[in-house]
């Protein structure tokens, strides 16, 4: 099963068999006899690519969640696993997880040099009780009552421009003044809506009108053509802070905006007493505050 699941993820016999530390003949051999006994194809071959059937994702999923759960009870009731270690499994949306974790990963390796850590950058979101993930870091309000959850902090966003387009196009003092600008818009890749701004405006007697000039499915792609000088964005501030800093966007409106949702982590029930999954939540805490 765990030769399976290997495969599956690495879509390559060899490079499976390389982080088994045996030979590509044994790894075939050894999803051949499960195949058999199974009496299913899990696995369709061709010499250039190894790719799941409908019946292989399946029980890709199933295997996944059982092999966590038989690691999960060895660490739980094993003296000698009372220190963090083992593989963990973290789902993160990427621009957070570029901007955020990724730049920290070092001193929590540091830190926790027994953990496995396997970071999936995506925006899809996952369910978390099927259980391929361990935990998952995201925004806005948890969704699914049935996972545990740790509000990290509330999501701030700054609207920015490159100091460039401010000199060409002048700076906004009101958010009415939006409507003369070319504004840049982030639309959710699992909705299709697009993302409100977050303005605050009261005393309005109709709502801001926000022209619509550009529309990306990426937050990155967002913040890359602000600071190329095509117009105005609304970013989480935890992510432009960096381009803030060095003088590459400026901070328009501040006082218009307000706080809307809240980072998260989310986990599968009774997974917290798992010690690489509470040393990751309390090294991921700190990073938001």
């Amino acid at each position: 099963m765990a030769t399976f699941v290997r495969v599956a993820e690495t879509r390559n016999f060899t490079r499976a068999a390389r982080q088994l530390r045996t030979t590509a003949s044994a790894v075939s051999k050894s999803v051949a006899r499960l195949e058999q006994r199974l009496g299913v194809k899990l696995l369709d071959r061709t010499t250039r690519r190894v790719s799941l059937t409908q019946e292989g994702t399946l029980y890709y999923q199933r295997c996944v969640r059982i092999l966590g759960e038989v690691s999960d009870a060895e660490a739980e009731v094993s003296q000698s696993l009372t220190k963090p270690r083992g593989r963990l499994r973290v789902t993160v949306p990427p621009i957070i997880g570029l901007r955020v974790l990724v730049p920290q990963l070092r001193h929590f390796r540091e830190r926790y040099p027994d953990v496995q850590l396997e970071l999936e950058l995506e925006d899809t979101i996952v369910d978390l009780a099927a259980g391929s993930y361990d935990v998952a870091l995201r925004m806005g309000e948890p969704a699914d009552s049935r996972l545990k959850a740790r509000r990290l902090a509330p999501i701030r966003y700054v609207l920015c421009a490159s100091p460039e387009y401010l000199r060409r196009r002048g700076v906004p003092r009101a958010p009415a003044q939006l409507a003369e600008h070319d504004c840049i818009h982030f639309r959710f890749p699992s909705t299709g809506r697009l993302e409100p701004w977050a303005l605050s405006v009261e005393g309005e007697d109709a709502p801001v009108h926000v022209p619509r000039t550009l529309v990306f499915n990426h937050p990155e792609a967002v913040q890359l053509v602000a600071m190329e000088g095509m117009g105005v964005a609304q970013l989480p501030e935890l992510v432009a802070a960096p381009a803030l800093a060095s003088g590459q966007l400026v901070a328009v409106l501040r006082e218009h905006l307000m706080e809307r949702g809240a980072y998260w982590l989310l986990w599968p029930p009774g997974r917290e007493r798992l010690p690489k999954l509470r040393a990751f939540i309390d090294f991921v805490g700190p990073l938001f505050r």
